[in-house]
C-alpha cells in the first residue's frame, strides 16, 4: 500500500524526501457525499486517472482548520492540557491547496 500523495507533483510519502507527513484516505465508507466532492476535486487538477478510495492525500492539501491533531482537556483543577493524537479529518473536510499544475 502506498502512501505516497494522490496530488500531482506533491512529493510528500515518497521515500526520497525523507519527510514525515501525515496522509489521509478519502472518507468513502464514512462520508460518501465528501468522497464524491473529493473526486470531483480531483478531477479538476488530475486527469489521468481516477481517486479511489485506496489512495492518499497528504495533510499538506488541507486548511489546518479541518485536522483535528488532538483533545483539549480539562483538569479538575482548571488547567488546561493538549493531548497529541493520530492526525484525523473534521466531517466534511475536503482538501483544499494544490500546485497549479495539472497533469
Amino acid at each position: 500500500m502506498s502512501h505516497c500523495c494522490f496530488v500531482p507533483k506533491c512529493k510528500s510519502g515518497r521515500a526520497t524526501t525523507g519527510e514525515k507527513v501525515t496522509v489521509f484516505t478519502p472518507p468513502y465508507f464514512r462520508d460518501k457525499n465528501t468522497f464524491e466532492k473529493w473526486i470531483d476535486i480531483m478531477k479538476e487538477i488530475r486527469s489521468d486517472r481516477v481517486l479511489t478510495p485506496e489512495d492518499k492525500i497528504c495533510s499538506k492539501h488541507f486548511d489546518e482548520t479541518e485536522i483535528v491533531k488532538g483533545i483539549d482537556i480539562v483538569l479538575k483543577d482548571g488547567t488546561k492540557s493538549f493531548f497529541p493524537k493520530p492526525w484525523k479529518l473534521k466531517k466534511g473536510a475536503c482538501p483544499t491547496f494544490f500546485i497549479s499544475i495539472t497533469l
